[in-house]
C-alpha cells in the first residue's frame, strides 16, 4: 500500500493514524484499524485482477461504426 501511495511504510500509518485521530477524536484500538485496513486493500486488489482475468476471457465487445 504505501508503495502505491509513494511513501514509506511508517510513513502511510502516522497517515492513518492522524486521519482516524481526526475523524473520531481517539483511537482505542490502532492495531485492529490497520488489520481491517490491510484486509479491505487486498480484497480490492483480489477483486480487480479478478475483473481484469474475466475481462481477459470474455471476447471483444462489437463496436458502433463512426462517420
Amino acid at each position: 500500500m504505501a508503495a502505491e501511495e509513494g511513501c514509506t511504510t511508517n510513513s502511510l500509518i502516522s497517515q492513518f493514524h492522524d486521519e482516524i485521530l481526526q475523524h473520531r477524536g481517539e483511537v482505542p484500538n490502532f492495531a485492529s484499524f490497520l488489520r481491517v485496513t490491510c484486509m479491505r486493500y487486498m480484497r480490492r486488489k483480489l477483486d480487480g485482477a479478478k475483473s481484469e482475468t474475466d475481462n481477459a476471457r470474455s471476447p471483444p465487445q462489437a463496436r458502433p461504426c463512426q462517420g
